[in-house]
């Protein structure tokens, strides 16, 4: 077995990295998602024999099939894990019960969840996490293609697909950065060690797990006081919740704003919409120039960005309108996507196709999402996405609810729509040559985007 070196604040660490003849087998349980995918696909750049198995199949999982993964679809079957495995890691949302997972159990081989794997490579990179309920992924997609336009080789795992990465969502450096997206689900972000952390905001995000403002702004200043003692807290001062917790923060601050001498100047060569957009990119300007990058390799990188998978993602025309895909899932994230393709396209109809992500989300923040939702012209509901191992009995919390209290507020009929025929009957009524649709949710309504625009 040979060994990957990598010096990180003058001490040497090894990642062991198999040959040919010696490949460990690390099983993955939930290997499709978006998060597990980039690290199964870490262990393959390294060498590893990498297994995994999935509920239903996707784009994702094709990809890693084609990449040489084996993944098993369907129900989680105990027969997948045998003496081999070596190594199981498991999806957070992955419950105790699992029989996969309880074969593990009985095997005694190590199981780790998703984080608690990724902290362990935090600790042998010089890591740049990304955190903050909304604007991760752009944030880190930004940092991640500054460094490597600076030609410090960044490793990065990403909760989206780059094109710049060959449509995915993980590059294989070979320097010691390490760029990752740091997610506060579970708290997950306090398994990693970073040298940096860069915080887009903080919100009322995770609400099943955290039940308050106040649990979230405590676990982030946890987060944050874990960043190396000379390492970089950079911090989003637009924000009033970072700025309630500045005073616990260990570290020296680097702040950013919107009202910053840079933001007008990133605002004219900034190609992907809306305010929330043009944070992100200062925010990436700053850590940027906090690590001593040069300014033009910066503002380069931010001009030339044309988006990421599924964040206002132009996907094809449908009878002549415009159809785009987007994750947003929280009301902040709906209502400025929203405001930003106003902004972009202000002689449009915007049509906005949504699909609510997990019941208990909907029901903590229901007078956020009547309020954001009202802001597109027109409005379509499909079924809530129900998230396996995080949802209750929906009880009287349904998409129809919902399109009631909306239509309520907005006067106009809200449709709650079943079919991929009873969207493109919605579409067509009212045709405009001026309108656009997007596809709105964090679920499978990207699925529905294929089949609309015939992929």
């Amino acid at each position: 077995m040979a060994s990957l070196s990598i010096a990180y604040n003058n001490v040497n660490f090894y990642i062991m990295t198999p040959s040919r003849d010696d490949k460990p087998l690390v099983y993955f349980i939930g290997i499709g998602g978006i998060g597990m995918s980039a690290l199964a696909r870490w262990f393959l750049s390294q060498g590893y024999n990498v297994m995994g198995s999935d509920i239903s199949d996707s784009g994702t999982v094709k990809e890693l099939q084609k990449e040489g993964v084996r993944v098993k679809i369907g129900p989680h079957n105990p027969k997948n894990i045998t003496k081999e495995v070596k190594r199981v890691i498991y999806n957070q949302a992955i419950e105790k019960n699992n029989p996969e997972l309880q074969k593990t159990l009985e095997l005694n081989i190590p199981a780790q969840t998703y984080p608690e794997s990724l902290g362990e490579l935090t600790k042998i990179y010089k890591t740049i996490a990304i955190a903050g309920a909304h604007g991760k992924s752009t944030t880190t997609s930004l940092v991640a293609l500054i460094l490597q336009k600076a030609k410090l080789d960044p490793t990065v795992i990403v909760g989206t697909k780059l094109k710049e990465f060959g449509n995915k969502n993980f590059r294989n450096g070979k320097s010691d950065y390490l760029v990752i997206e740091a997610d506060e689900y579970k708290a997950s972000f306090l398994n990693y060690s970073p040298y940096a952390a860069l915080i887009t905001n903080i919100d009322h995000e995770h609400l099943d797990f955290y039940k308050n403002i106040s649990n979230i702004k405590k676990t982030f200043v946890q987060f944050l006081n874990k960043v190396h003692p000379y390492g970089l807290v950079v911090l989003n001062k637009d924000n009033t919740h970072l700025k309630s917790i500045s005073r616990k923060v260990k570290n020296p601050i680097v702040w950013y704003s919107m009202k910053g001498s840079e933001a007008k100047f990133i605002k004219s060569i900034l190609k992907i919409p809306g305010r929330h957009n043009l944070s992100n990119a200062v925010g990436a300007y700053n850590i940027g120039r906090a690590l001593g990058i040069k300014k033009s390799d910066i503002l380069e990188t931010l001009g030339e960005y044309n988006g990421a998978w599924r964040r206002s993602e132009y996907k094809g025309d449908y009878n002549k309108i415009k159809i785009f895909d987007d994750y947003a899932h929280h009301p902040t994230e709906i209502k400025a996507t929203l405001q930003g393709f106003k902004e972009k396209f202000p002689n449009h109809r915007l049509v906005c196709i949504f699909q609510p992500h997990q019941v208990e989300r909907l029901k903590m923040l229901f007078n956020k999402f009547v309020s954001a939702l009202s802001l597109a012209d027109d409005l379509m509901l499909l079924d809530i996405y129900k998230v396996a191992g995080r949802e209750e009995d929906a009880g009287a919390m349904t998409s129809e609810y919902l399109a009631k209290n909306i239509s309520n507020k907005s006067k106009k009929p809200v449709p709650v729509i079943k079919t991929i025929g009873q969207l493109k009957i919605a579409l067509n009524k009212n045709s405009d040559k001026n309108k656009i649709a997007i596809m709105m949710g964090a679920g499978n309504i990207n699925e529905w985007t294929d089949h609309l625009i015939n992929i």
